[in-house]
């Protein structure tokens, strides 16, 4: 097509294939008609008996079946460019694509299908993100709840204790020191049943395991009584023999003598290679007491080949009346892990505390009980990150 061409109104293109049409109608395309007009010049018999000349039937057959193959595919043709005419003329009707600028509109659209379809894709993978985040966060709770389920049965079952421990009242630090010391006997006798038992964790007691944290109120505990039972698990990056000296010495620094730690004045301290007993008092301001209290904390230690135990208990004692404020009880359990137990180690613990300043004594004051359950629990896993913390320095060292 030269430069100089010009296209077609729609219209007159739809004229032209009318009368394209009209003109295969009126003609009968029979020999006769295509035909040219005789000469009546000279040679005239010489050309009229040329086209006089016979064809042969097959021949004629397919003279006719291509002509009739060559109106079918004009027929064709024209219904082909009507189909088109009409798809533009319904194209022309949109607004916006009737001007030079169509074009841009629809690139426009398809600008944005091809965004939607992105946004599509990338919200279809928040979701699975969400849905596999909210799979592993059902089970951590399904196993911390089933952990802190078995506790109690087993309790119940295999603990030597027959019944919570009665106190009377105290006059001095070294009443209450022996008192913690009975308490001791019972510790030791009731170890065995917490941490030999695979069943009291929620995995093989030999491996590390995931790292964990439960604290819930008892309203009746086999051995406490009333109490906020306080239960974990955690993995620990370096050797058991690290883990073992770690975590002592961290057991003999003041900070484990409580919240109130920072306002008691150290009375007594006696140190020995598997013991500890500090007594202290401390002043402070606290309902249904004189505002100071006598406190003793207990430790003791006993190590096999694979496992270390780590006993600890803990009073204070309002003066004034002589009768304990609050009691707390616990255990440690530092063992190897099996896959590695040149490098790695886990920390168990099981602790209960009880008394006034909790909010679980005879009856339970739950507004109390409650408050010191989630500043209890916070506590907790702040003592988990320390040892994490911790375990990281001995490694690297």
């Amino acid at each position: 097509m030269s430069s100089e061409s010009t296209f077609i109104d729609l219209e007159e293109t739809q004229d032209l294939l009318q009368d394209v049409l009209a003109f295969l109608d009126d003609n009968s395309f029979s020999d006769d008609a295509t035909a040219p007009p005789a000469s009546s010049s000279m040679g005239g018999d010489c050309v009229k008996k040329s086209r006089s000349r016979k064809y042969s039937p097959v021949y004629d057959r397919c003279r006719r079946e291509k002509k009739k193959a060559e109106r079918q595919a004009l027929v064709s043709q024209v219904a082909q460019y009507e189909t088109e005419l009409e798809l533009l003329r319904a194209q022309k009707s949109v607004p916006g694509t009737d001007s030079k600028w169509g074009w841009i509109h629809v690139a426009t659209e398809e600008e944005k299908r091809r965004k939607a379809e992105e946004i599509n894709r990338q919200l279809r993978g928040i979701i699975a993100l969400q849905l596999n985040a909210i799979k592993i966060l059902h089970g951590y709770m399904s196993q911390e709840a089933l952990f802190a389920q078995r506790v109690p049965s087993m309790m119940t079952q295999l603990s030597p204790s027959i019944g919570p421990i009665t106190t009377g009242t105290f006059a001095s630090l070294g009443a209450i020191a022996a008192h913690l010391k009975w308490m001791f006997g019972r510790l030791r006798s009731s170890a065995d049943c917490v941490f030999s038992s695979a069943s009291l964790a929620m995995e093989d007691h030999n491996s590390a395991g995931a790292l964990m944290s439960s604290v819930n109120v008892k309203y009746e505990d086999p051995v406490a009584g009333p109490c906020i039972e306080l239960l974990s698990t955690t993995p620990m990056s370096c050797s058991f023999k690290n883990a073992v000296s770690m975590l002592w010495g961290m057991l003999l620094d003041k900070k484990v003598l409580g919240s109130h730690a920072g306002c008691y004045t150290m009375k007594t301290k006696q140190l020995t290679e598997r013991s500890a007993n500090f007594g202290y008092s401390t002043t402070f301001d606290v309902p249904d007491a004189s505002g100071v209290l006598d406190g003793v904390t207990l430790f003791e230690k006993y190590q096999e080949d694979n496992r270390a135990i780590l006993l600890w208990a803990s009073m204070l004692v309002d003066l004034q009346h002589g009768e304990p404020y609050s009691i707390s009880q616990g255990y440690l359990c530092v063992s190897r892990v099996s896959s590695n137990p040149q490098q790695q180690s886990v920390v168990r613990s099981f602790s209960r505390l009880s008394g006034k300043l909790f909010g679980v004594s005879a009856h339970v004051d739950v507004p109390v009980a409650r408050k010191n359950q989630i500043a209890s629990k916070a506590r907790l896993e702040r003592a988990q990150l320390r040892l994490m913390e911790c375990a990281e320095l001995q490694n690297g060292q």
